[in-house]
């Protein structure tokens, strides 16, 4: 089938009153209006019929259409508190995000970031089921977010490994152990002041073990932090490299410079993530590269999985957690 242009498309026909029978047209059924929908079938109905609405508007490149219908099957998997039929609306509206970018004017911004973010709060649902295959489609799709951002801005023909994304996340959760098993080994010793040749008072003991144990509250939680900022900033170290055997070598010296807690070398195991870019050179070649570069950066800190999305702008809690983002 050949693609058809969003502009081109011809106005819908007008709805007509919900009648599901077989003698109707496909284009028929897939307009009908929602309350006869909701009144004629139930919840699970109701949630595949938005869906196969969906499918319908998506093939034939009606993005808003279809982001409508795939919003109103993501409703009715939250009433019924189905994860995998979440993930699977959640799959869909990435799907139409990731369609949509591709009739949108070619150039040096990417447009379907917010794709990559639905695709880590499917996955995010998927994981607390433990469906193994559905979780390689989604990761697959991260995948390709990636992939057609190298090739519609970056002009590089590359198919991204999505177990990248898996070994980053793995990575990042060692760091946080490592912080953790610091943290509980803290010990506060029993302190005998030196200088005192003859036994002291027990509260003249208690006073000053209370100020040894102020002392290594505060100093002992900050070196965890300089370690763990020390980590982080090894860490993406490591993630900018690989981005530079992807897009290439830079044109020009230049210092990535974190921000925050980051900056100050408190960084603690959940914090996000602030950086400002500097160049040696500025001409619209630097800018351009440093500005691929930026946006594939934020694809891989998306990717691992803790930028929280909203779900329908309703107060619901992002599937995704809220962490290094």
């Amino acid at each position: 089938m050949h693609p058809v242009s969003p502009s081109g498309l011809q106005p819908p026909p007008q709805a007509t009153p919900f009648s599901p029978t077989l003698s109707k047209t496909t284009s028929q059924l897939m307009r009908e209006p929602e309350e006869a929908i909701r009144a004629a079938a139930p919840s699970s109905t109701y949630c595949m019929t938005w869906k196969n609405r969906g499918d319908y508007h998506l093939n034939r490149n009606e993005f808003d259409l279809a982001l409508e219908s795939y919003t109103k099957a993501l409703q009715a998997s939250e009433e019924q508190n189905d994860r995998e039929l979440i993930a699977d609306s959640l799959k869909d509206i990435g799907r139409t995000y990731l369609e949509k970018e591709q009739w949108l004017p070619q150039g040096n911004i990417f447009n379907a970031t917010i794709a990559a973010k639905i695709f880590n709060g499917a996955l995010a649902l998927l994981q607390k089921t433990l469906n193994d295959s559905a979780q390689k489609k989604v990761l697959a799709l991260m995948a390709e977010v990636e992939r057609r951002f190298l090739t519609r801005v970056c002009g590089i023909n590359k198919n991204p490994n999505p177990m990248v994304y898996l070994e980053r996340r793995q990575a990042l959760d060692a760091l946080r152990q490592a912080s953790q098993v610091k943290l509980e080994k803290i010990e506060v010793p029993n302190i005998i002041p030196v200088g005192f040749s003859q036994p002291i008072s027990d509260q003249m003991h208690q006073h000053v073990l209370q100020i040894a144990q102020a002392h290594t509250k505060q100093e002992i939680p900050k070196k965890i932090l300089l370690d763990f900022s020390e980590a982080i900033s090894q860490f993406l170290k490591k993630i900018i490299k690989s981005g530079f055997e992807v897009l290439g070598n830079p044109p020009c010296e230049f210092a990535l410079i974190g921000l925050g807690s980051l900056a100050r070398r408190e960084m603690s195991p959940y914090s996000d993530f602030e950086f400002a870019l500097l160049i040696k050179k500025h001409s619209s070649q630097e800018h351009e590269f440093f500005r691929k570069m930026v946006q594939w950066l934020e694809l891989q800190v998306i990717n691992l999985g803790e930028t929280a999305i909203k779900i329908l702008d309703k107060g619901q809690k992002s599937p995704v957690p809220r962490g290094f983002s």
